[in-house]
Parts: C-alpha cells; structure tokens; sequence
C-alpha cells in the first residue's frame, strides 16, 4: 500500500492503531519493551532492515594500563545516512513541510509511502514521537523526535529555561529505558539532521559491558584521563538535569562572543538499579570532525566507539594503522576547555 493509496485519514488511522497496541507494551513492559515492538513491526512492514551481525568492530586496548579502551565499527551503511531515505517529492496535492524535513511526521507519510510508523512518547518537557532509525549504530537503535519542529541548537537559544528541560528529557526517557543508551548530539557535535530536535537510543548490546567513557568514570564531576572534556553526574532525574544544564549555562556564559558552543548529552540507566547518569561533553561547532575520520564525532564516539563507514578508513585498521594513540588523539582534536 502506497500514501497514493491511503488518504491522510487511513495514515492517521494506522498510527494511532499501532500506538495503542504499543501502549499496551509498554505498560507491561516498558517504554524499552515498546520500542523493541515497534523495531519488530517496522522490521515486518519491510521499512527496517538491522544487519547489525554484518559489522566489524574492534577493540584497542592501552598497552598499559588495564581497563582503558577505544574501539571502532566498520559501518558501511552510515554513510548514506546523510541523503535521508524514501522518495524527495510528495505526490500531487500533498505539501512538503519545512523543507521536507526527514523527522517531521507529516513528511513522513509521504517520504516512506506510508510503511514508517512512529510511537507516541509524552510526559516530558516536550512532546516527542519514537522512530527506528534505518541506518542503525546499534541494536533497536531509535530516534525520539520532538513533535514540534524546532531546531536542534534551539535550547541554546534559551539556555537558562532550555538546557535544564533538554537535560531532564533525556534523562528521563533514559530512566524509564534500563538498558538503553541515549544521546543529544548538538548542531556541529554530530547532528546529522540539525534542523529538527531529537534524541538517539539504542539498547546496549548483550554481554558488550561499559563503554570507554563510562569506565573511566570515578567518584567526581569530572571524568579524568579521557581525551574529551567531560562532566558527569549520577543520581535523582531532576538533579542530575539541574546540575547539567546548570554547569552549560556558567560555560556558555564564560565563551567570547564569537564562539560558536554546542554539546553531546549522553544518559541511560543501569538495568541492574534505579541509577541514572548523565554525560556532558562541551562542544565547538567549528570541530565537528576528528582527523582521518569522515563521519562526524557525535554521541556513540564520544562513547569511546569511532564509527568507520569507508573502506579507507577500515582499511587503515586492518593495516594496524590504528591503535589505542590513535583513536585518543583524534577525540583529543575536537576537545574543548571547559
């Protein structure tokens, strides 16, 4: 079935069918058992297609000091993630909003003819609806878009009110997903659709334990020995949030007025607790990409995981062209001070 053989109304009707029966899930399960729904019924329709068992990926360990690591993927697919996905026009009598924006709903329809659906997430600071994004990095790797189209540098526009609220979304969609890992990549730290705000989950693999940021963490706001400047806090929602989005208002105010500021949030949730941690990296839109890399260093790399997506770069790797220096010194050059 094609949106030329749907009207609006059968579309509206189809969303809102899959959003109770995911609702259903989710009150048993989780808002984490109601994106793995959803991933299985996008899998279904033929709109995603996770062939995550294909990547590479490989881990270097420091020489020597044990327990600090970097790895990196080899993830073909990413690469086309810039030219978006589906049809560029809209059909005769249909609008194309906001440019054709890949994330605004109304889009949506008529960019996937109708096969891609979304889940309802409310209860948060905004209004935000759950997709599976067609070129994961991750399993059920899901983007939370807000309803509303809004930039997303929008919260620094505001950042006493916005970057506290930014903050507790993200953390709150974290607490109630034990399990998942997810990020706010600002505009110029990785955002590949800058014009409209979203997050990124994705639930973390089985048996893949911590990633390198988050082993380096020790009992401090500061996260010591990591290549990128960053904060962390650890605790109640609404306090971790108030301090994070307190600690980027004190930065930004300290910045000279040419300076052109963004940041990576990264929460999530252990599945064993009630603990819930945020990450704050400050960022400079004008170091969006590491050295000898393509992609841009977004939230999975400031994770500590470089995503490779040529054969160049993977081919450096399999030449031992890479190694734990490496990789420290390419997150290194799009670090900035505090």
């Amino acid at each position: 079935m094609t949106v030329n053989e749907i009207d609006k109304n059968t579309y509206t009707e189809l969303w809102a069918a899959l959003n109770e029966r995911l609702a259903a899930v989710e009150a048993d399960y989780g808002l984490g058992g109601a994106l793995l729904a959803l991933r299985e019924q996008q899998r279904a329709a033929g709109f995603v297609r996770e062939d995550l068992d294909a990547l590479n990926r490989h881990r270097f360990e420091h020489p020597q000091q044990a327990g600090r690591f970097f790895s990196i993927q080899y993830n073909p697919r990413r690469a086309q993630r810039y030219a978006g996905i589906g049809r560029r026009e809209p059909p005769a009598g249909v609008a194309s909003l906001n440019g054709g924006c890949f994330l605004c709903r109304e889009n949506i329809e008529w960019q996937q003819d109708g096969l891609q659906l979304g889940y309802d997430v409310r209860g948060l600071h905004r209004d935000y609806f759950a997709l599976m994004n067609p070129y994961p990095l991750m399993p059920c790797h899901a983007v939370l878009v807000a309803r509303e189209h809004v930039a997303q540098a929008s919260p620094f526009a505001h950042p006493a009110r916005e970057l506290p609220r930014l903050a507790l979304d993200l953390v709150s969609l974290a607490h109630r997903m034990p399990g998942f890992v997810g990020f706010y990549n600002g505009q110029g730290a990785g955002a590949s659709i800058p014009g409209h705000l979203h997050f990124q989950f994705f639930r973390r693999p089985a048996g893949y334990g911590l990633f390198a940021l988050e082993s380096a963490v020790r009992p401090s706001t500061q996260v010591p020995g990591y290549p990128l400047n960053t904060l962390h806090w650890q605790g109640e929602i609404e306090a971790i949030a108030q301090q994070a989005g307190d600690w980027l208002c004190r930065w930004l105010k300290r910045l000279p007025a040419d300076a052109q500021p963004s940041a990576n949030l990264i929460a999530s949730r252990s599945a064993a607790d009630a603990e819930t941690q945020i990450f704050v990296v400050p960022r400079d839109q004008r170091r969006m990409h590491a050295p000898g890399m393509k992609g841009a260093v977004g939230g999975l790399e400031v994770l500590g995981e470089l995503v490779f997506s040529t054969e160049q770069e993977w081919d450096r790797v399999q030449r031992a062209e890479i190694n734990y220096f490496t990789i420290e010194s390419m997150l290194s050059a799009v670090s900035v001070p505090d």
